[in-house]
């Protein structure tokens, strides 16, 4: 919580002062992508680079992304504020596995994860993320965020709730799911949006150059968000 406190009063001085350079934290914050048995947990590889350069550029506050990808056995874990999880069908997690990342969320840590595939192909993760995350907080159940949530307002303004990249599903809305453990938002799930793909680099996907900024700037808001909690 104190290094959260600090480097939010450093990009506060920041934004205040104009300055968006990052090497006024020397707080590096991490987010790291999660590893887990059954599916492509390792997808999208630029995704994370891309976000920590954009959020470090825009924020003032200093994000870096892990190289490769991190168990959640890694004792490691508590230092990164902010975990990732996305891939195409299944997740399957053991039980030591299971109380660890319950663990790391009780403990403040902050879970984005991301459907990165249509269902009606077997390629989403949306049931197999739902199964899991019920065995991990049987307690707390999935709710869907409002448009005027802070996660969609905590640096970039987005008044239409969470944009959409990549459409999955042909009847539904994009929407941004979370999960509360405490009264604190611990867990944000992106689905029919695919943000995660925004963040790749142009050439993987050739989405629109607004579509990237619009995924980008999301992305952001749930890095910043992650230290206000």
């Amino acid at each position: 919580m104190r290094i959260r406190i600090i480097v939010l009063l450093i990009v506060a001085l920041s934004i205040l002062f104009g300055v968006s350079d990052s090497s006024h934290s020397e707080e590096v914050l991490t987010i790291a992508q999660v590893q887990y048995y059954g599916g492509d947990y390792y997808t999208d590889p630029t995704a994370l680079p891309n976000l920590a350069e954009f959020a470090t550029q825009q924020s003032g506050a200093q994000w870096v992304s892990v190289d490769g990808t991190v168990s959640l056995l890694d004792p490691n874990l508590n230092n990164y504020p902010v975990l990732y999880l996305t891939g195409h069908g299944e997740i399957r997690l053991q039980d030591d596995e299971t109380a660890a990342l319950r663990s790391y969320l009780e403990r403040g840590g902050f879970l984005v994860v991301n459907d990165n595939g249509p269902e009606r192909s077997g390629n989403s993760i949306n049931l197999a993320f739902r199964r899991e995350i019920a065995k991990i907080l049987p307690e707390s159940p999935l709710v869907v965020l409002p448009n005027d949530h802070p996660v969609y307002h905590s640096f970039f303004d987005f008044p239409n709730g969470i944009p959409q990249v990549h459409r999955h599903d042909e009847n539904e809305p994009p929407k941004g799911f979370g999960i509360y453990v405490g009264g604190r938002l611990a867990v944000f799930y992106s689905w029919n949006s695919d943000i995660g793909n925004g963040w790749e680099n142009p050439e993987v996907h050739n989405n629109p150059p607004e579509k990237r900024l619009e995924a980008l700037r999301m992305g952001t808001n749930l890095l910043m968000y992650a230290l206000l909690q």
